[in-house]
């Protein structure tokens, strides 16, 4: 008839149902497409939504009722094109839905590719790092032959000046030189002081030429000496960072490439199901869009339109995955580092068996920190650092109250240990003094070990704090490792602050102001440092340096942002903190502390803290540290500064006032929209 009567009333319940079911599945199946490959077998892709038999019976209803409206059968009424709306609108979103589905399963396929690739990435890495390796031990050999010149060069001056001043002949009348001379002998000694008049001149001019020779020779000699030993000290640790990387690496290669394999084959297994499901999605979508057009068309147009819609094939190309075949591993060798510094072959190969090792013999050997014998920890007992070429320090923090149980730190007086380059009380003529903290996995005694690179200025001192918490390589203990803003325990972080805030105050009184006492640390060091320096204390420290680090939880959330300032402060306190000088230093290919996610956090804090800009800076050292890809841990070898010294030369820069002077890095200003940790 004309319209839908009583009789046609179950059929627009029907539309309506089948509209509901599309609304159903556009909920229901972006929901599964998302849990998609996190969860379940290819199977349970088909059997999630049902979507398919959904379409499918939406499409022959929507034919159906085209062949009626066609055939005269049924008018449409109100109520039915509002549902045909509503349909188109649904399709729609089912059409975007499939092309959002198509791109993130692109993405889990690419990113299966990527970290299997990673495998290898690490691999090549750890073997590039034979390149610094040998750059070190070509510098370290060149020194060696110029100090090898040198000291032939030394010899040769002072033998002819020791020879020369061994065998000095005066003139034949001073044998007979009289004392007491008579006045027959006055000729004889004008005569004799006449020929000493000019010997003498001579003979000191050229022994006084030969004695400056010698003398310079020797300096210069010297100095060559002190050099080639920071460059053995520094071709020794990146060998042994070369060895613990490629060691490393290789030994979990091959588990790597089979986890990674596998969860390429069973990303891929997934996502061609749902990608089979969702061309037959997009093909069923394109078919109702095409039906749906019929019934906008005149009824002239209706039959020819209908025809097409069963007859056009529809292309599902645009949704074709892209996937990749796993790339041939690698041969992972470790063969370049089976022999390593100080053991026998390696003296014998490396340096006794050179030409220049006779006149240019090398300091004593520094064996590689990772391949030390670990000692059984007393759990009584924190790490008390030997401090080699360095004076071992005590502080004594009286009455400590720590809040943590989980800490390893007693209540009653805490003994914290350190290297400092001179004896506590030995303040005169110095411009300040500089705490460092070392990281996690760290040691005062791996800074200890290279004070040649420190280049420390005379006027200032220097102390590598050593961690008080047994076992004694960490300033806080882990007990989630699921990211960097939620891993610590709040109260250890605390207690660090506490105790070595304690510790700058007697620094404080022995040089006498807060402002000649800086701190500075790396990695979890760095975090402590920036907390002490910010918030540890109410005094106005000389400033802080954070190396590689980032906000701890006393300065950062990630719920909160920046904390707010300790509510006891004064406004006159908070004014002097804003005068805080803080700077971050942060790799460029730092892969376990990412740049940008920690300076964005870094900058809500300075922002919260209202600090001066002039006073403090975020630095990105481009390029760190000397080749491309490395990270966090091989830059720092782990618990050791860069052989180069590179990062002390920012901090003596630093402390002297001078922030314009360090080299080779960028300031950076980061959005505080701040991305996850990755």
């Amino acid at each position: 008839g004309g319209s839908l009567g009583r009789p046609e009333a179950p059929r627009e319940a029907d539309h309506l149902l089948l509209a509901t079911q599309v609304s159903t599945r556009i909920a229901g199946a972006r929901l599964d497409s998302s849990r998609r490959l996190g969860q379940g077998s290819p199977g349970d892709v088909l059997a999630s939504t049902g979507s398919g038999q959904h379409l499918a019976s939406l499409e022959a209803s929507l034919q159906q009722l085209a062949v009626n409206v066609i055939n005269g059968k049924e008018h449409l009424s109100d109520l039915q094109r509002k549902l045909l709306q509503g349909i188109r609108d649904e399709t729609e979103q089912i059409l975007q839905s499939i092309f959002i589905d198509h791109t993130e399963d692109q993405g889990e396929v690419d990113r299966a590719r990527d970290d299997l690739a990673a495998c290898d990435e690490n691999a090549a890495i750890a073997s590039g790092l034979a390149n610094a390796t040998a750059f070190q031990e070509m510098s370290h050999e060149a020194c060696r032959i110029e100090e090898q010149q040198l000291f032939i060069a030394k010899a040769k001056a002072c033998d002819v000046y020791n020879s020369a001043a061994s065998n000095v002949t005066a003139p034949a009348c001073m044998a007979d030189f009289p004392s007491n001379a008579r006045p027959d002998q006055f000729g004889d000694l004008l005569s004799c002081l006449r020929d000493l008049s000019i010997w003498a001149p001579a003979q000191n001019a050229s022994l006084t030429l030969m004695k400056a020779a010698c003398e310079d020779s020797t300096e210069r000699h010297a100095e060559k000496v002190k050099q080639c030993q920071r460059l053995q000290g520094a071709y020794e640790m990146a060998f042994c960072s070369y060895h613990q990387e490629l060691t490393d690496v290789c030994s979990s290669y091959a588990a790597c490439r089979s986890s990674k394999s596998t969860a390429q084959q069973r990303t891929q297994a997934a996502v061609q199901v749902a990608e089979s499901g969702r061309k037959a999605e997009y093909a069923a979508a394109t078919r109702i869009n095409c039906l749906l057009g019929v019934f906008d068309a005149s009824a002239e147009e209706q039959p020819l339109r209908l025809e097409l819609c069963a007859t056009t094939t529809t292309s599902t190309s645009k949704l074709d995955i892209v996937y990749h075949e796993p790339n041939a591993s690698l041969d992972c060798d470790t063969r370049p580092v089976e022999v390593y510094p100080c053991r026998a072959e390696w003296l014998s190969d490396r340096y006794e068996s050179k030409p220049w090792y006779p006149q240019a013999p090398t300091a004593a050997c520094t064996a590689c920190a990772h391949l030390r014998p670990e000692p059984t920890p007393d759990p009584s007992a924190a790490a008390v650092p030997t401090c080699p070429n360095m004076v071992q320090v005590e502080f004594n923090v009286s009455d400590f109250r720590p809040k943590s149980t989980r800490g390893n730190l007693e209540r009653g007086d805490l003994l914290v240990r350190g290297c400092s380059n001179d004896e506590l009380g030995a303040v005169q003529g110095k411009q300040g003094v500089v705490v460092f903290l070392h990281g996690a996995g760290g040691h005062a005694d791996d800074y200890a070990n290279l004070s040649a690179v420190i280049n420390r200025p005379e006027d200032y001192n220097i102390i590598f704090l050593q961690t008080p918490r047994s076992p004694g390589s960490r300033w806080m203990n882990l007990y989630n490792r699921s990211s960097l803003d939620h891993h610590w325990s709040n109260k250890q972080v605390l207690d660090d602050m506490s105790f070595v805030s304690d510790i700058l105050d007697q620094l404080a009184n022995l040089y006498g102001s807060h402002e000649r006492v800086w701190i500075a640390g790396y990695s979890q060091g760095g975090a402590i440092s920036a907390l002490v320096a910010l918030r540890g204390t109410s005094e106005l420290l000389g400033g802080a340096f954070v190396i590689a680090g980032y906000p701890a939880r006393p300065l950062y959330t990630d719920d909160d942002g920046a904390l707010d300032l300790p509510s006891d402060w004064s406004p006159a306190v908070v004014e002097r903190k804003r005068r805080t000088k803080i700077y971050f230093y942060t790799g460029e290919f730092d892969g376990v502390l990412p740049l940008i996610p920690a300076f964005c956090r870094f900058k809500k804090v300075v922002d919260k803290y209202r600090l001066d800009p002039a006073n403090y800076r975020l630095w990105n050292k481009t390029g760190y540290c000397h080749y491309p890809g490395d990270h966090h841990g091989t830059c720092w070898n782990r618990v050791s500064p860069d052989p180069e010294g590179s990062e002390f030369r920012a901090l003596w820069h630093i402390v002297r006032g001078e922030p314009d002077k360090v080299e080779g890095v960028v300031s950076v200003e980061p959005s505080t929209e701040c991305p996850a940790w990755s």
